[in-house]
């Protein structure tokens, strides 16, 4: 296989893909036989990260990945015949999110609700929608606004010839 080949057998295709949130070399994809496939460095090279995902061994059918924008490591698919999952830790482990869903033939998209993490929308490949609302649990709510600008200020001011900006991030990023 060359470099950036997902892993056999070579009928499997891939269902879904998404990049993490703060970093475009890191990306999933959900797949046909292989289950969901983890990369940090573009695609070179894949790890599988079904670990105790509920599968059919005798196809592997996962579909829908979402990630949680505020938390990464927060994720959600939908495994063939058991339904919907949720990560905590990106993958290490995965737990049922099933609550009033009929797990037949359980794949489809999931999506969160546009700027609303608690929000999200089933839609099954061959039956209905649903729409789950997760509530959290032991965390105390944080309903504070979420940052929308950047703050700078510079010093000396009025200045002549040169002057000094600082400024604050919200994440730790290069800056040009």
């Amino acid at each position: 296989y060359q470099a950036g080949e997902l892993p056999s057998p070579l009928w499997s295709y891939i269902l879904d893909i998404e990049f993490h949130p703060n970093d475009p070399e890191h990306l999933f994809v959900c797949s046909y036989q292989n289950g969901i496939l983890e990369s940090t460095d573009g695609g070179q090279s894949w790890v599988n990260i079904n670990n105790d995902l509920p599968i059919n061994n005798d196809y592997i059918l996962v579909s829908g990945l979402v990630i949680n924008l505020l938390n990464p490591l927060n994720m959600f698919v939908a495994s063939d015949d058991y339904g919907v999952f949720q990560t905590h830790d990106g993958g290490q482990s995965w737990e049922a999110f099933n609550a009033g869903l009929d797990t037949t033939n359980g794949t489809g998209e999931i999506k969160f609700v546009p700027g609303d993490t608690t929000s999200l929308y089933f839609a099954h490949h061959s039956r209905s929608v649903w729409t789950i609302t997760r509530t959290p649990t032991g965390i105390a709510a944080d309903n504070s606004p979420l940052p929308t600008g950047i703050s700078l200020a510079n010093h000396p001011n009025p200045f002549n010839s040169q002057t000094i900006i600082d400024y604050n991030l919200f994440t730790s990023s290069k800056v040009t």
